[in-house]
């Protein structure tokens, strides 16, 4: 039996495996309600990949290398923007532990943070310290760096020339093996469906606006709902006043929510369940858009960095830079997406992700058993929207629609 230790925080990525408890649930709450819940969809992935007879895994949870080495054999360290100048001081931290372990880092699906016009030569002069440490300290332990495209391999070229990374994408986008594609078929415009994620204030912008008087739809929030939804016996009740309501969420987003067609998930398989009862996705955000991508559902991704960029390059995903003060019919939109390219790649990206992972020592992954986990224990997350459906209805005197 193999003993893996997951970096991280127990309470960080998905809690679905076991039935909610009020101490899960307000830990989970704790973490992600300040968060992007998209991170869970990544997290995700790796519980599942790891969840096989022959590997046992845990998280850290807070103990020092001390208590670690010794009880296992590998750590797996699961990093999104990592390499970026807000997470200088945290790669200064990371590294410090990391030098204290006796056993192979594995670094999975790290990248880099950076604006769309900063280039890798600009970000290396910034944070070519705290880079060249950790991965130093990776090679060091034995490890491997797996990254989430070729912005973050040119910039460890950059700073560390005589890395060995490996290209991977992010692997959430692996969860349905080697033969999967996005078909090409379009349904006819009265048919047409589409979800949109991002931000709030988008929803106040002509083109969301317009389009949604147009056909059905369903934003999908990642952030912003997430406490009035989950822990809205938390908020102060002077805060739950339609003006100050208005202030946090905007009027359109209030609306749309009472209606029905604004939902926030923890629970993943109820949100791809979502994402397979559209016909389109489209916005800002790489997981939103990839939890539709992956149940079946095709998305234009409207990048702003290089860090999504990066992920939506390596697999083909198609993308757009798209400003919402345009009036553009989505529809018109979803006919120009192609994923030909995404389906052309998409085998040989997974080959190459399955050989890093077996540099990982992980070999027999998507074999099911994870999501039969899931689906033994079944939702849990949803208790409190139709009461804070109810509550926003009412204050903004909208009729309930969903």
């Amino acid at each position: 039996m193999k003993k893996y230790v997951i970096y991280g925080n127990e309470n960080f990525p998905v809690m679905q495996t076991r039935k909610p408890t009020g101490n899960n649930f307000q830990n989970l709450k704790k973490d992600f309600l300040t968060h992007n819940t998209g991170t869970l969809m990544f997290f995700d992935a790796i519980n599942n990949y790891l969840t096989q007879s022959d590997i046992k895994y845990e998280y850290t949870n807070g103990r020092t290398p001390d208590e670690i080495n010794g009880l296992y054999d590998v750590c797996i360290d699961m990093e999104a923007n990592l390499f970026s100048v807000h997470n200088y001081e945290l790669m200064v931290k990371q590294t410090e532990e990391f030098k204290a372990y006796n056993m192979p880092i594995y670094v999975v699906g790290v990248g880099i943070q950076a604006g769309i016009d900063e280039s890798m030569k600009e970000l290396a002069k910034k944070i070519h310290y705290p880079v060249y440490q950790f991965v130093n300290a990776i090679y060091k332990s034995g490890g491997e760096l797996g990254v989430r495209g070729y912005y973050t391999k040119e910039l460890l070229d950059i700073i560390y020339p005589q890395n060995t990374a490996v290209v991977i994408g992010c692997p959430s986008l692996y969860v349905n093996g080697p033969e999967f594609e996005i078909s090409n078929y379009k349904v006819d415009r009265k048919d047409f469906s589409y979800l949109v994620n991002g931000r709030l204030f988008d929803m106040e912008r002509p083109f969301l606006r317009i389009n949604a008087k147009k056909y059905k739809h369903m934003y999908i929030d990642q952030h912003e709902f997430g406490d009035l939804i989950y822990a809205i016996d938390k908020i102060d009740k002077s805060e739950l006043t339609k003006e100050k309501l208005i202030d946090r969420y905007t009027e359109t987003a209030l609306v749309e929510f009472a209606k029905g067609n604004v939902k926030h998930f923890f629970d993943l398989p109820l949100w791809k369940k979502e994402c397979s009862k559209y016909s389109f996705s489209f916005g800002r955000r790489i997981h939103g858009n990839i939890a539709a991508i992956i149940s079946g559902t095709p998305a234009l991704l409207n990048y702003s960095d290089r860090r999504t960029e990066e992920i939506a390059k390596y697999f083909n995903i198609p993308t757009t830079c798209f400003r919402y003060d345009r009036e553009d019919d989505i529809y018109d939109l979803y006919l120009e997406t192609d994923y030909s390219s995404f389906n052309r790649t998409y085998k040989e990206n997974y080959k190459k992700f399955k050989e890093f992972l077996q540099i990982c020592g992980i070999e027999d992954f998507n074999n099911h058993k994870y999501r039969e986990l899931l689906e033994k224990n079944g939702p849990w997350n949803e208790r409190s929207y139709d009461y804070v459906l109810k509550f926003v209805a009412e204050v903004m005197d909208c009729k309930i629609t969903a």
